[in-house]
Formats: C-alpha cells, structure tokens, sequence
C-alpha cells in the first residue's frame, strides 16, 4: 500500500516537472525547441535534482541540434534571447539561454549522444 502511494506521488511529481519552465517565460522557448528538435518528452532519471524537461531525439547528433538551437534562438533575438558560451564534458554539450539580463533567470540545455543517432537532453530552468 505505502509502495502504490509512494509511486503514485513520485509519478505526479514527475508529471508536474516541466510546469515551473512551461509556466515561466521561457515557456514558448522549451516548446518551440521540442518541437524543432522533433523531441518527444521522456522521463527523467538524473543523479541531481530533477530537471524540469527531458527529451530524446532520434537520428540526430548533438552538434547538428546545436544548429537547431541556434535558428530557434535567432526567432527570439528581438524580444532579448542570447546564448552563452557551449560548454562540453564527460560527452554532454551545454548552453544557457537568458532573456535580457536574466531577471527570469535562464533555461540550461544539455545534449548527449547516448547511441547511434540518439540524442537524450534536458530542459533546466535556473531561477534569477
């Protein structure tokens, strides 16, 4: 019985992770990077705190969802989106994306090639 609990309420947790970055004004900007990375949602399973999205891409590579990420960018450069620097270790890629100075923070997207043509991510909304 404590076991059906405990896993009901992990599962709505879970469910629940992306709202804080859909709710957030980075909203439209996770969506739209979803959507052109052709990405479906998946559960997420990371040592450290949950993330708000996890994603996988399938026939694709990290540095060619860079450029992805780059043209969706490029839409949202005229409401203040820049992109930090990519950061590569342990084979994960990774870029923070902030609009203006960061007073609603920042969404931090890493990228990892997990197989031949396989390409698992995350969505992480750091706050201000």
């Amino acid at each position: 019985m404590v076991v059906t609990v405990l896993g009901a309420m992990l599962s709505v947790a879970v469910g629940l992770a992306g709202d804080d970055l859909f709710a957030s004004a980075y909203g439209s900007l996770a969506q739209d990077l979803l959507r052109a990375f052709h990405a479906e949602q998946t559960q997420c399973h990371a040592a450290i705190d949950v993330p708000d999205v996890c994603f996988e891409i399938s026939a694709a590579a990290a540095s060619q969802l860079a450029e992805v990420l780059e043209a969706v960018v490029e839409q949202y450069r005229s409401a203040g989106l820049a992109t930090g620097a990519w950061h590569s270790a342990n084979g994960v890629w990774a870029v923070e994306l902030r609009f203006g100075d960061g007073a609603f923070g920042g969404v931090e997207v890493f990228l990892t090639e997990t197989g031949r043509g396989v390409v698992r991510g995350m969505l992480v909304l750091s706050k201000p």
